[in-house]
């Protein structure tokens, strides 16, 4: 990925990295890498509308392929928080895969 890939607005990057944090981390690992052995893709410096639309389309049931785990992370989120997420993890520098 390239490091200047579709950032978000970075408005609210408290809230995402504290959200990130609490729902995110232990799959996505602490700074976004990823873990190809588990199949969690890696998140640091996705594209912010890409990583929104996503978690949007799996919280909907759009995404019939999602982890249920992921579901079950994201079902109450708001789009508010689900918008912070993704900016903050656009603003993740990108990382080696774990």
């Amino acid at each position: 990925m390239p490091p200047d890939n579709g950032k978000g607005p970075g408005t609210d990057l408290a809230r995402g990295e504290k959200s990130y944090k609490a729902r995110c981390a232990t799959c996505h690992g602490p700074g976004g890498e990823g873990d190809a052995n588990r199949f969690y893709p890696r998140v640091s410096g996705q594209h912010f509308k890409y990583m929104l639309r996503e978690m949007i389309d799996i919280r909907d049931g759009a995404r019939l392929n999602a982890n249920p785990r992921m579901v079950e992370v994201v079902k109450a989120v708001s789009n508010a928080e689900l918008e912070a997420m993704a900016d903050y993890m656009s603003s993740l520098p990108v990382s080696p895969a774990r």
